[in-house]
């Protein structure tokens, strides 16, 4: 998709876009986004790539009454097949559906889309989509979106980043970026996409958690910077995370000085008050 200069919206102060990126541990050079795009914007974005493509939908009865619509007929048991994928993801966003998509080019058969219908019952990581979308992203997210071109998925971050470009060849940057955060199999992270004035950068921390690494940056593309965080800013980022892999577990351990507080002050006053009454006998 080929798109042109744009102005940019400056941002006074920084702001902070979470978005999580988890390696497949069935198809390693699969990679899951979790990303606050809403669906109804990725048909926007990706409009010409969808333009022809058909898709793949299970459980086929989450659409509801919106199959018809859509024009969806039945595929394999479960597994509905439809033309309009921007139409599509529109309605799913709509309607709040949860539901696995495949996203296939126009090139694929009929035979070969009736052949992957049925497989798609047994999972999707395997199938040649060249997108694919499913309900209950990581950290709370919506979503998890997977592409198959690389590059593609920059585009929307490129979106979410309001239009600030990472700049070069976006799937070489996409490339570099990936074997710099240097996922295993089954492993995510969590990222954020940073935005100040008419800058934007994507960051992480490494695994230790002592380190921040700038991966991306807006007309450079990727950097792989680090920097050292100091012991409150190291706490701080753990904490962070913490609350966005395990939030009650991350409440509580924020929660626990002003139990063992409580517990502190209940104790001194029993004691004062059995030392008042001992001192008065």
């Amino acid at each position: 998709m080929q798109r042109g200069a744009t102005a940019v919206l400056a941002v006074p102060s920084p702001v902070a876009t979470t978005l999580w990126v988890r390696r497949s541990n069935v198809t390693p050079a699969l990679y899951w986004w979790s990303l606050p795009l809403p669906l109804a914007a990725c048909a926007d974005l990706y409009a010409t790539e969808l333009a022809g493509c058909r898709a793949l939908v299970r459980p086929a009865r989450a659409l509801g009454t919106r199959a018809a619509a859509l024009g969806m007929r039945d595929l394999a048991p479960g597994v509905g097949s439809v033309h309009d994928v921007p139409g599509l993801l529109r309605a799913v966003d709509m309607g709040g559906v949860g539901c696995a998509i495949a996203i296939f080019p126009a090139s694929r058969s009929e035979k070969d889309l009736e052949r992957a219908a049925q497989d798609m019952r047994h999972g999707l990581e395997r199938q040649g989509f060249t997108m694919a979308v499913v309900a209950k992203g990581d950290g709370g997210l919506a979503h998890r979106f997977a592409f198959r071109v690389p590059g593609k998925v920059l585009l929307a971050v490129e979106e979410l980043a309001l239009e600030r470009r990472f700049g070069g060849n976006l799937g070489q940057v996409e490339m570099a970026f990936l074997q710099g955060l240097g996922l295993r199999p089954g492993q995510r992270a969590r990222l954020t996409l940073m935005l100040a004035d008419d800058n934007a950068w994507l960051q992480g921390m490494e695994a230790g958690g002592h380190r921040r690494v700038r991966y991306l940056e807006s007309q450079n593309g990727y950097v792989g910077r680090s920097e050292e965080l100091g012991l409150r800013a190291a706490v701080g980022e753990r904490m962070r995370d913490s609350w966005h892999r395990f939030p009650a577990g991350a409440l509580a351990l924020a929660t626990l000085p002003v139990f063992i507080g409580a517990f502190w002050a209940r104790n001194t006053r029993a004691r004062r008050h059995d030392a008042a009454q001992h001192s008065g006998r």
